[in-house]
């Protein structure tokens, strides 16, 4: 057997993936992607996505007609939450390919 090993993205890929996540969002224009590449290092592209999806339920929940920034902070700290305690996607993910 061989092992590949998939390196996490940069801040860069990071950005790449969050636009494709958050492309049909109706986002805050005041919102910067970069700043939240860069606050969500180590994380990969499935915890990226969740990280949007749960900022556009944020924002539904709260009836804003844009996701805020607030939203993207709010889901970043959630998800950050759920690795630490070992029941977010990633914590999955990592024990899958362990």
């Amino acid at each position: 057997d061989r092992i590949i090993e998939i390196p996490l993205p940069d801040v860069e890929g990071r950005l790449s993936i969050l636009k494709i996540h958050t492309g049909g969002m109706n986002l805050d224009a005041s919102i910067d992607l970069r700043e939240i590449a860069l606050k969500t290092d180590g994380r990969n592209g499935a915890d990226l996505r969740a990280i949007c999806m749960e900022a556009g339920m944020f924002a539904i929940r709260s009836e804003h007609e844009h996701v805020t920034r607030e939203d993207l902070l709010k889901a970043i700290d959630k998800f950050t939450g759920e690795l630490e305690r070992g029941t977010g996607i990633g914590a999955a993910s990592s024990a899958m390919f362990a």
